[in-house]
């Protein structure tokens, strides 16, 4: 019974990790992030920029084709990097005017496993909520490094940052669906916990006016592959 029970919880502990994946999934590939996308394309070439278009299109097959990775969960750190790259060439064809950007993701880490489509949301999240309220030029930075035996991502922004009591519930689930999909972090926080433990998962810090940062922590040796994790 007692086996049973157990066969039972792995069940559903995998349903609801699939169930996960998927809502990342269709969280990153919005049919409003696809459309804004080639509407884009479009405009650079009626205005016959071939290189922003080449630009433009090649990042976009990247973002498509890091996202669903074959049907894995894991990832390297180095593609992940790549994903949020790909991400931001696309973002920053149309909102250039309001941000700047820096990636620094230590070397070292490049060929270290992860979860798969982490940054993304917390970047879009930065864009969508940070740097678009904000009077003058934005800058977003992105960082990685180890700590002891885990490694650390950083999205950070010097936008609109939030008061006390939104920052309270950022990691909850929104039901109302906006631009930036509201359940994206949500997601990010559920499937970093389900697959690495409660001690791992997002946390937010942010005042009012001077901007949000958001750490991501999981394992140095936590990317397993698929086979590893029987998955």
């Amino acid at each position: 019974e007692q086996l049973e029970r157990l066969i039972e919880g792995q069940i559903e502990q995998e349903k609801t990790l699939k169930k996960a994946e998927l809502r990342a999934l269709q969280a990153q590939i919005t049919p409003h992030f696809v459309y804004n996308t080639l509407e884009t394309i479009i405009w650079l070439a009626e205005e016959e920029n071939t290189r922003a278009v080449v630009d433009v299109t090649m990042a976009f097959t990247d973002f498509l084709r890091i996202s669903l990775s074959g049907g894995q969960d894991f990832i390297s750190v180095e593609k992940e990097e790549q994903h949020v790259r790909s991400y931001l060439l696309i973002q920053s064809v149309r909102y250039g005017s309001i941000m700047r950007y820096t990636i620094d993701i230590d070397p070292a880490l490049a060929d270290k496993r992860m979860l798969k489509l982490m940054l993304q949301p917390l970047v879009e999240n930065a864009i969508y909520h940070g740097l678009k309220y904000k009077e003058t030029k934005g800058n977003l930075d992105i960082r990685g490094y180890r700590r002891g035996n885990r490694v650390c991502l950083v999205v950070a922004d010097d936008g609109a940052g939030m008061e006390e009591s939104e920052l309270e519930h950022i990691l909850e689930k929104k039901e109302k669906k906006t631009k930036s999909n509201g359940v994206g972090v949500y997601n990010v926080q559920k499937r970093l916990q389900l697959y690495y433990g409660a001690e791992y998962g997002i946390s937010y810090i942010s005042r009012k006016g001077e901007g949000t940062v958001a750490t991501v922590t999981i394992p140095l040796d936590g990317g397993k592959s698929n086979e590893e994790t029987g998955r």
